[in-house]
């Protein structure tokens, strides 16, 4: 965008282990207060994930928020660490069992969240918002929750459908997944959640596209 002329400022906050129903407990801080001309909202392939475990007790054991003191390095190396992989060896011998039954988020809070978080941004800001699709999990996510595929095309199902409801041409859905089928997980995602530095580029190049898009329709209004 700057290699455009535009004088972009670029904010990120994603948080670790972040669900929609937190982001929109945090809409005052994090949007209404920096007023964004374009939101990017990213959410469902968290939310679509079976409830096994807490999210906190997620949170706590995956944080790299870590102290360097002595007994908190024992207690993390040696307790939280076997704990862990406890749960990474439990975790796909229960998914299967669950089926569709629990979530998350389950899809209905997940609808009302995600519309209430767009609505409002827009009703309050004005913003263009572009809303990523969920995109297909990679094998680490597969061997770990055996089915998650179902549940990430569910949950991508619900992602386009309250996009086409909203029915706002200043709300858009950005076909992130398709970078994955392009290009293969490998070399656009880490570990079949998190992007790569190629899999930002394109993402990069999506957005910058859309919002290209938008400020020549805003220019010819």
């Amino acid at each position: 965008m700057r290699s455009r002329g535009l004088d972009v400022i670029a904010i990120n906050h994603c948080r670790w282990w972040d669900l929609v129903t937190k982001g929109f407990q945090r809409w005052e801080e994090d949007v209404a207060q920096p007023c964004p001309d374009v939101l990017v909202l990213n959410y469902g392939l968290g939310e679509c994930q079976p409830r096994i475990w807490p999210n906190w007790l997620i949170r706590y054991m995956s944080t790299w928020r870590t102290s360097s003191h002595p007994v908190a390095m024992f207690w993390r190396q040696w307790i939280v660490r076997n704990f862990f992989r406890g749960v990474v060896w439990v975790t796909p011998k229960i998914t299967p069992r669950l089926g569709l039954r629990t979530f998350r988020v389950p899809p209905k809070r997940f609808t009302n969240d995600f519309r209430r978080l767009i609505q409002t941004t827009r009703w309050e800001t004005g913003a263009l918002v572009l809303v990523m699709n969920v995109n297909p999990p990679g094998p680490f996510l597969q061997r770990l929750m055996p089915g998650i595929e179902e549940r990430a095309e569910l949950y991508g199902d619900l992602v386009a459908r309250i996009v086409s409801d909203i029915d706002d041409a200043d709300v858009r859905l950005v076909d992130a997944a398709s970078v994955v089928e392009r290009l293969g997980w490998r070399k656009v995602m880490v570990d079949g959640l998190h992007y790569t530095p190629t899999g930002h580029e394109e993402i990069a190049t999506m957005l910058e596209e859309h919002i290209g898009d938008w400020l020549g329709e805003s220019d010819d209004g």
